[in-house]
Parts: C-alpha cells; sequence; structure tokens
C-alpha cells in the first residue's frame, strides 16, 4: 500500500468517526460554558487569596529576620 492510499484510507476512516460524534445540544453547550466561567472564576479568587497571603507572609518575615 502506497503513501497515497495509506493517506486517503486515513481520511476515509476520520470521516466515518467524525460522524458518530455527538455534539452538545445549544442549551447544553450554554450550561457548561457558564459552568467553566463561574469555576474559573472561584479558582481565580482562590489563587488571589492565596497570593496575597503569602506575600504578606513573605513581607513579615522579610521584616522580622
Amino acid at each position: 500500500m502506497g503513501m497515497i492510499e495509506k493517506i486517503k484510507n486515513f481520511y476515509k476512516i476520520e470521516k466515518a468517526e467524525a460522524k458518530r460524534i455527538t455534539w452538545p445540544s445549544r442549551k447544553e453547550l450554554g450550561s457548561h460554558s457558564i459552568l467553566i466561567l463561574v469555576v474559573s472564576l472561584i479558582l481565580a479568587i482562590i489563587f488571589a487569596v492565596v497570593d496575597q497571603g503569602f506575600q504578606i507572609l513573605v513581607t513579615w518575615l522579610i521584616k522580622t529576620l
């Protein structure tokens, strides 16, 4: 089997696989997008608070040592 035939076979298989994909509905897509945004925002706030805490701790340690 030549290289051209292998490439054709690859795309034939990929096309068949793509037809089996079940795409989310518009409602599911919207709700999942909102969920991702909310979780990202919560994690950003948590990381900001922890970062601020470490900054205060390191500053205090530097001043006392």
